[in-house]
């Protein structure tokens, strides 16, 4: 996991320093302050480190070059060029810097002239750092039949998605085991997470025959045996409704946004204690506010498992239920972090804190502030009327 995450110059952004929780860490802040590159700049040296050689020494020109093209793939610059991604009139060098858990940094430097970064990294680490998962705003189910179709053109999907979506559908196209069973009964927190998913949605997304589909029903206990000393025995199994399947097309598109997180923790893609970093841009973005509890304790469970957490949000009912279902007695810890400009023409600034009511500034519970008094206004008007 990532310890802190450092940036400089960055498109939109001058000095930001983030202190990240193990666990849950919320970045807040208005459209264009670049909570998204912040993620994107997070996954992108997360991948790095995912990526080298375990006790190796200082990276080479080859590795360097490596994480300049992944940086590119990741954030689609103008012309494909690394340097587009500095800050504008910006006169020291961009810079990412990310500590790790097991003590590692790497840092990334390059000038608006550069074509590939110059990498440093300190501590080599003994130990590996798990695949991160990075699940962007629009979902993906939809696509993966036509991306991991043998007529799909690899030149034409980089021309249309960034390297997250092509991240993302590629775990996405690895089926789940034919049976779950055994992790559902003997891992609590994973029995807990795929039944409550699945109510939530009415099903589970599971590939067949390299086809996305959705198959109707729910997960419930049955009576295994019954022994003298243990009593009965119990297991969580899948019972598929009547219902006919569907394609990953048919289904409503904010399940399907639930789909792909159900479906990388049944195929292990997203597994709690063994990846790395879970980075998540606007989970609410297409669905229906009723889910949004059900996602954040979702969200929180797998925080319990270690599994690190990042996410941003616009969502009032994202934020006020994480700060809601936050138990700290089961060892919950959230992290919320707010971008905003101190003054005009300067670059975003991040304040942080563990304490929801001391989020500033909070653009998005001031709307909902604003919302709330005008509507009482308005009730207040035709009351005096």
């Amino acid at each position: 996991m990532i310890d802190k995450l450092n940036i400089a110059n960055l498109t939109t952004m001058g000095e930001v320093e983030l202190d990240l929780s193990p666990k849950m860490n919320v970045i807040i802040g208005s459209n264009g302050l670049g909570k998204t590159h912040l993620l994107k700049a997070g996954y992108g040296l997360a991948c790095a480190k995912s990526k080298l050689v375990v006790g190796s020494d200082e990276p080479n020109k080859t590795v360097a070059r490596d994480i300049s093209n992944n940086l590119v793939r990741i954030f689609k610059p103008a012309n494909d060029r690394l340097g587009r991604m500095a800050r504008f009139g910006a006169r020291d060098e961009t810079y990412i810097n990310a500590l790790y858990a097991d003590g590692e940094s790497l840092e990334v430097r390059f000038s608006s002239r550069d074509t590939y970064a110059t990498v440093h990294r300190e501590r080599p680490s003994s130990a590996a750092m798990g695949k991160p998962v990075f699940i962007p705003t629009k979902e993906v189910l939809s696509f993966l039949d036509g991306t991991t179709s043998e007529d799909a053109d690899d030149s034409t999907l980089d021309l249309i998605f960034d390297a997250t979506y092509r991240d993302l559908l590629d775990s996405l196209s690895q089926p789940a085991p034919d049976e779950i069973s055994d992790r559902l009964n003997n891992d609590p927190r994973f029995g807990h997470v795929f039944p409550e998913i699945a109510e939530a949605v009415g099903g589970k997304f599971s590939m067949v025959n390299r086809k996305m589909r959705f198959i109707p029903g729910i997960y419930d206990d049955r009576r295994v045996k019954e022994q003298k000393d243990l009593g009965i025995l119990r297991e969580t199994v899948f019972k598929k409704a009547t219902f006919e399947e569907l394609s990953g097309h048919m289904t409503a598109e904010g399940f399907r946004k639930i789909g792909v997180l159900q479906h990388l923790l049944a195929n292990q893609s997203l597994d709690p204690g063994v990846s790395g970093p879970l980075f998540w841009d606007e989970p609410e973005c297409n669905m229906n506010p009723r889910l949004m509890r059900m996602l954040v304790d979702v969200l929180l469970v797998l925080t319990r498992s270690n599994q690190q957490v990042i996410i941003a949000t616009h969502d009032y009912f994202m934020l006020k239920w994480i700060d809601l279902l936050t138990d700290r007695t089961q060892g919950d810890h959230v992290r919320f972090h707010s971008l905003h400009r101190a003054e005009e023409n300067c670059g975003v600034r991040v304040s942080a804190t563990e304490d929801y009511r001391k989020i500033e500034p909070n653009p998005i519970a001031d709307t909902f502030d604003e919302l709330s008094k005008a509507q009482l206004k308005k009730r207040i008007g035709e009351v005096t009327k």
